[in-house]
């Protein structure tokens, strides 16, 4: 199984270039305003880079099973001695692999944030990160084993499209009902409260409890399927 996730690295390989370059600009544009501007600057960067992450993870977990299309993988691969749910396991542990390369990479940004400015490290950017990348991977994965790529992507598109306008929508008739001064006291209430500490705890959880269903979701679709 340990080759099988190899192979899949491998598979995007040529796209790690590009993807280092979008990570690389936020740092070195908004490190430098960090050290000179302090707090505006690092929460810009640390929201820049976790939402970079979160779409490379997205893009790559994708590209994982579009480049076993375009080269024929499935076919050669029932006939190797692995089985189909060896072939998934390694999929979703590709994805948890990627996922901890993300966190590492948030961390040292938070880490270096800190360094210039001071900036305490906090927990709600890896959360973020963590949620959306498993919520994503976690549909997706059996999505793309049912439908295939392309079709997949289509239905990825259309399910972030309609996410953002519907909590664009919600967001902003919530903000529209009540004054400024029970915005802020609502915020006040939940970080004393530790409430969005909780609801981001238990968003977390659902989202582990979500990927890992997923796999023997995974797991039944792909053995039925016919190369």
């Amino acid at each position: 199984m340990k080759g099988l996730i190899i192979k899949d690295f491998m598979a995007v390989r040529t796209a790690l270039p590009t993807l280092s370059v979008m990570l690389l600009l936020p740092l070195l544009i908004v490190i430098p305003m960090a050290a000179i501007s302090g707090g505006l600057a690092v929460q810009t960067l640390c929201v820049c880079v976790t939402a970079l992450l979160c779409i490379i993870n997205s893009v790559v977990g994708m590209s994982f099973g579009s480049y076993d299309e375009q080269c024929g993988w499935n076919t050669f691969g029932c006939a190797l001695p692995v089985s189909r749910i060896q072939t998934v396991l390694a999929r979703y542990g590709a994805g948890l692999l990627l996922l901890g390369a993300s966190l590492g990479i948030l961390l040292i940004t938070q880490m270096v944030c800190f360094l210039f400015t001071g900036e305490q490290i906090v927990w709600y950017y890896p959360a973020v990160l963590i949620i959306l990348t498993l919520l994503t991977e976690g549909v997706m994965t059996p999505v793309i084993y049912q439908f295939g790529a392309q079709i997949g992507g289509y239905i990825f598109a259309a399910l972030f499209m309609l996410a953002g306008i519907g909590g664009t929508a919600l967001g902003r008739s919530r903000t529209m009902e009540m004054s400024d001064e029970a915005f802020d006291a609502m915020i006040e209430n939940g970080l004393q409260t530790h409430l969005f500490a909780k609801a981001a705890a238990l968003t977390v959880l659902g989202s582990m409890i979500l990927y890992v269903l997923s796999v023997p979701l995974s797991i039944h679709i792909f053995k039925k399927k016919e190369f």
